[in-house]
């Protein structure tokens, strides 16, 4: 798997496979009527807007697996394409950003939603500990957040 940054002609096929992997993982924790309007607004192809220049792709074999956007000591997106969950692509993608946060960092945090077990389990299943949670009241979920720190 190769990874790299991504570049403006990504972007548009990146927005869709986003799109798209959020409305497979993420619509079934959200009421239904929030969860349209948070995708009708845009919210994930604001964040991939706002930090195209730390919005990274995973390509396997010519085709876009995944991606993630890596700030200074946070993973703060990371989406497997849907046609590819379950062939071990979020593994190899988190412990690619694990490796590069790691080089300036000793501890490393992340986001997600309480509500989505297979991702709390998935991070948990590669180290990562859930250190506190809280509501977050638009989308009437809970947030979950949860670290890691470097092996020594």
């Amino acid at each position: 798997m190769e990874v790299r940054k991504v570049t403006l002609e990504d972007i548009p096929q990146l927005k869709e496979m986003v799109r798209n992997t959020t409305r497979h993982c993420y619509a079934d924790f959200i009421r239904p009527d929030l969860f349209e309007d948070y995708m009708n607004k845009g919210n994930s192809d604001k964040y991939i807007d706002r930090d195209s220049d730390k919005c990274y792709l995973a390509v396997e074999e010519g085709k876009n697996v995944g991606m993630f956007i890596m700030n200074q000591d946070e993973l703060f997106m990371i989406a497997v394409n849907h046609e590819y969950l379950r062939e071990g692509y979020g593994s190899k993608i988190l412990a690619h950003v694990e490796r590069e946060l790691f080089k300036t960092n000793d501890i490393i945090k992340l986001e997600t939603i309480v509500e989505n077990t297979r991702a709390i389990n998935f991070y948990k299943k590669q180290g990562w500990e859930l250190y506190k949670t809280e509501p977050y009241e638009p989308l009437q979920i809970t947030v979950a957040y949860m670290r890691k720190e470097k092996p020594f």
